[in-house]
């Protein structure tokens, strides 16, 4: 839905064509970068990723609050690991990382080594690994069969920072990694798994706030 139209560098005409005003006096606390109108209440996930996505466009310092929940500050390091498994042809599999920081300064690296149980020929593949929903990695091929002890990067540091993938899915501070195999891996298997897969993310400049 249009509310209005405006200059795209005056917070004073943003105000007036959205029918407010800037005060005339140049000491209005009101600033407005983007406006948005939409058919249907937005959930707090939905308000998070609109910021996400928009927050590096105009000001990129700036931090919100939700609900009365602080999102982060700046601190320390923070690692999570996890692995998955599983052993049909064509499954997947899924692990869930915590205590990750939800602030959209901290860059997040992942890391998925796969064991190569089964990937020889071109068809044999990850077809996919998700970080939530979201997809970072299509049509990984290790290359190997039968090499079950050497561990194959499909994704090695791979920058999956909120404002990078334009999404939220750290507001909560977890997230789930999944990963599928295509139906031809169907030998050779690591601790009797056809997949398996060592996982981790590695955040840096973000903490939790208890």
């Amino acid at each position: 839905q249009k509310v209005g139209s405006a200059a795209r560098t005056c917070a004073g005409a943003t105000l007036e064509a959205l029918g407010g005003s800037s005060g005339g006096n140049g000491q209005s606390p009101y600033y407005v970068g983007q406006a948005w109108a939409f058919d249907k209440k937005l959930t707090e996930g939905e308000v998070q990723a609109l910021f996400q996505a928009t927050r590096v466009r105009y000001y990129p310092d700036y931090e919100i609050r939700l609900a009365g929940k602080a999102i982060a500050e700046a601190a320390t390091e923070l690692k999570a690991t996890g692995k998955f498994e599983c052993r049909r042809p064509g499954c997947s599999a899924q692990t869930t990382l915590t205590g990750l920081p939800t602030s959209h300064t901290a860059k997040c690296l992942l890391t998925v080594g796969v064991s190569m149980t089964d990937y020889g020929l071109p068809n044999e593949i990850v077809e996919w690994i998700k970080v939530d929903d979201i997809t970072v990695v299509e049509n990984c091929w290790p290359g190997q069969d039968d090499n079950v002890l050497e561990f194959y990067l499909c994704a090695d540091g791979l920058d999956v920072s909120q404002p990078v993938l334009k999404s939220a899915f750290l507001s909560d501070g977890e997230v789930v990694v999944s990963a599928k195999i295509s139906d031809e891996v169907d030998a050779y298997r690591y601790q009797n798994q056809l997949l398996y897969a060592n996982v981790e993310i590695h955040c840096a400049g973000g903490q939790l706030l208890s």
